[in-house]
């Protein structure tokens, strides 16, 4: 009814399964690597003026990296906003009599 197997052909064949796994992702790997090498060797031997402009770009701007990892513009403009508004609360709240509690790095309102 049920074809059982030995514990030792259970084995040998979870082997034979993890070897057929390992070579298909090795066999992915090659490729990948193999593509990417003839790309850059393609490219940038052919060009060699590339490779160096690329090279002399983040010295020629020093704000280069900076301007592609900050955030983005609209957030930067909002949270300027935001932190004003904070400010002109902070005024009018001494102005009235409170005073500020700080918890947790953030200024919270409290009448003492």
């Amino acid at each position: 009814m049920f074809d059982s197997m030995s514990n030792d052909n259970q084995t040998v064949q979870d082997i034979l399964v993890s070897i057929h796994a390992y070579w298909k992702l090795l066999a992915k790997r090659f490729i990948d690597y193999a593509a990417l090498f003839l790309r850059a060797g393609c490219v940038f031997d052919a060009c060699s003026g590339i490779g160096y402009c690329l090279r002399q770009l983040p010295i020629k701007q020093n704000d280069f990296v900076d301007t592609h990892l900050a955030k983005d513009t609209f957030i930067r403009n909002k949270r300027k906003q935001l932190q004003q508004t904070k400010e002109r609360w902070k005024k009018v709240y001494a102005i009235l009599g409170g005073d500020f509690i700080t918890v947790n790095d953030n200024d919270t309102l409290a009448n003492m």
